[in-house]
């Protein structure tokens, strides 16, 4: 439940790493804010660009990760599970599949005959087997699919249309790319921690 509303970041401190996670806290962990109240003083421009900033961080940890960090991990002293850098490149393959006909269903946009490119990328049952050459392969094909993506976007969407994403709430164009980019920021955040 929104209980209050937070002043948006200044455009001047642009959608940064860190913007991205205080973003997130207010809007899933806290509840204070919606994806849309948060993406209203962005432009698509805006938020694609945070989302390609994201992503060219991924890459760049992907090609400068040790071999180490695509080989299974051992769980953190809790017992949690550590995904492999593969398996965090193989779950960003598979949202991004899902993402893309949520986006397209949203403006009411066909999704594109066949199955999507990353489909065959990525391997459901058993991921975590991507080595770092897939893994960047699956990067390329998927950024390549998120320009025919963005480029499917108006510059500033007429489309009113939301609808509720069972865990992230309701969203229409613009707070579903935000989304988009929370999403990959704390997946950066988390192939970073396979440096060490």
């Amino acid at each position: 439940m929104i209980t209050e509303q937070h002043p948006p970041f200044s455009l001047k401190d642009r959608l940064e790493s860190s913007t991205l996670r205080a973003i997130q806290q207010r809007v899933f962990e806290q509840r204070l804010s919606t994806l849309e109240t948060e993406a209203a003083p962005y432009s698509l421009d805006d938020l694609r660009l945070a989302f390609g900033v994201t992503r060219l961080g991924l890459r760049s940890e992907v090609e400068w990760l040790p071999d180490a960090a695509f080989e299974a991990q051992h769980p953190d002293p809790d017992g949690k599970e550590i995904w492999s850098a593969g398996q965090i490149v193989n779950h960003i393959g598979h949202t991004q599949i899902g993402l893309t006909a949520w986006l397209l269903g949203l403006m009411d946009v066909a999704s594109p005959s066949g199955p999507h490119p990353l489909m065959d990328l990525t391997d459901v049952e058993r991921p975590g087997l991507l080595t770092r050459e897939q893994s960047l392969h699956v990067l390329d094909v998927a950024d390549r699919e998120l320009e025919t993506l963005f480029d499917a976007i108006p510059p500033e969407p007429k489309v009113i249309k939301q609808a509720t994403h069972p865990r992230f709430g309701r969203a229409g164009v613009k707070g579903s790319v935000l989304m988009m980019a929370i999403h990959e920021n704390g997946h950066l955040h988390q192939i970073m921690s396979l440096r060490f």
